[in-house]
């Protein structure tokens, strides 16, 4: 999805700056792995909770409904709260072992490891918001918001690492994957009626 960028290092840098930040983004993968794992865990709770809200509402059982709305949000709070807390440790860990395990021409990738961690946590909230999208059958709608951020991650690189060379190019990717998770947490809000804060549940929502 966001492999222009690295056409667009070597078009206005080197390859050798390709290589730099390939490496930074693998080691601020690691996010995304962490993330991944997580979401194996926690895709076939949510999915039955939703399913079983709509049952309670099909069935006027609202004060049911509002309950299991409570514990969705709680866990979306800890899972934010959880991957922040395990990015941070991440990048003090990284941070350390990417002065021994990478060669001295790759040590610039470690100025640039903490944008590209933060990255990586925007995008693993990306995914708990997704799963209220996909759960209305509004995937279109999510393959919208792709097609607009790739299209945004093009143009933001162009002229990102044309006036900041690699500098621009990470903080092309902080920006496209903050804007990824951010549409789709507002269209997930949007297509599922789910309140940003337990304590605000209205029994008729």
């Amino acid at each position: 999805m966001f492999q222009a960028n690295r056409f667009i290092i070597a078009h206005f840098l080197s390859l050798d700056e390709v290589g730099i930040f390939s490496v930074g983004v693998q080691m601020g993968s690691f996010i995304d792995l962490i993330a991944n794992a997580i979401n194996i865990a926690i895709f076939p709770w949510i999915y039955k909770n939703l399913s079983l809200i709509d049952n309670n509402l099909n069935n006027n059982l609202y004060i049911e409904a509002n309950t299991l709305k409570t514990k969705i949000v709680k866990m979306i709070y800890i899972y934010t709260f959880s991957l922040l807390i395990i990015s941070i440790l991440s990048y003090f860990v990284l941070f350390f072992l990417m002065k021994y395990i990478l060669g001295p021409n790759f040590h610039k990738a470690i100025d640039f490891l903490l944008i590209f961690i933060i990255a990586f946590y925007f995008k693993a909230l990306y995914y708990v918001f997704s799963y209220f999208i996909v759960y209305k059958e509004k995937n279109n709608f999510l393959a919208i918001i792709t097609a607009i951020t790739s299209i945004l991650s093009i143009v933001l690189n162009f002229y990102f690492i044309k006036f900041f060379g690699l500098w621009g190019a990470t903080y092309a990717f902080l920006i496209t994957f903050f804007i990824y998770f951010l549409f789709t947490s507002i269209l997930a809000l949007k297509v599922y009626n789910l309140p940003l804060l337990p304590k605000n549940i209205n029994p008729h929502q």
